[in-house]
């Protein structure tokens, strides 16, 4: 008798990460979310590991804002990082579309959370914690306070 054990790949996701934002319509009219595939060979450049991080704080700020609530036409504009990361004329290499689900013309769907998780070698699904320094946590703090 032979036994095999054969490990089961994950052939879409290896070695990457994961990112996904996900989205609220008006009063939980809808959601939505979008994500995004970072291979872990990108960031061994610095440059792209910087983008990366980026990329996470602007997330954390973009959820963070708005904390009493937010009006369908309040936009993220004055969140530090949203231009660079979020929506049609984003500029960073990694970017997220900001999905809106269209319940009214023109309204735009509020942040209601992130995750990252990584995927190894053979695929397999792994949760990633993101811990922010006392800096980017003053930079969170600031986008905590826009209201409208």
């Amino acid at each position: 008798m032979k036994i095999k054990i054969s490990k089961k790949t994950n052939a879409k996701n290896k070695s990457c990460y994961k990112v996904t934002a996900h989205f609220m319509d008006g009063d939980a009219d809808g959601y939505g979310e979008d994500s995004i595939i970072i291979p872990e060979s990108d960031l061994t450049n610095e440059a792209n590991q910087a983008e990366f991080e980026s990329l996470l704080l602007t997330l954390e700020r973009c959820n963070q804002a708005y904390q009493r609530g937010k009006g369908g036409y309040d936009g993220y504009g004055e969140v530090e990082g949203y231009n660079k990361h979020l929506g049609w004329d984003a500029t960073s290499k990694y970017t997220l579309d900001h999905v809106s689900g269209g319940y009214c013309d023109d309204c735009i769907s509020s942040f209601d959370g992130w995750k990252v998780v990584y995927y190894d070698a053979l695929g397999n699904e792994f949760p990633v914690t993101v811990t922010f320094d006392e800096k980017e946590k003053e930079s969170i703090n600031i986008a905590s306070k826009i209201t409208w």
